[in-house]
């Protein structure tokens, strides 16, 4: 019961989401995302030069980015594999 009712930016809220934000920082990190996206918008809109930001991300989502990350340079390395087997098959290796 006492722990329901701990401020969202405990070390024990923080630790039962693990590590992950609360939903007031996820709002913030939304609204500060939308800003850096409007800026980049502009900046092309008045020629100026074409940025990507760099958005603001949870700890889970830096995860989940990494993950993908691995898995992109996974499937790559393996799709490479076979485009050179074929190649080497092709030369009558």
């Amino acid at each position: 019961m006492i722990v329901t009712h701990l401020p969202d930016d405990s070390a024990t809220k923080t630790a039962m989401r693990e590590g992950d934000w609360s939903e007031a920082e996820y709002m913030s990190a939304f609204t500060v995302n939308q800003l850096l996206l409007v800026r980049a918008d502009l900046r092309g809109m008045f020629g100026g030069q074409q940025w990507s930001p760099p958005l603001v991300k949870s700890p889970q989502q830096r995860i989940a980015d990494e993950a993908n990350r691995q898995q992109a340079s996974s499937w790559n390395a393996h799709v490479t594999a076979q485009m050179r087997n074929a190649q080497l098959a092709l030369e009558g290796r």
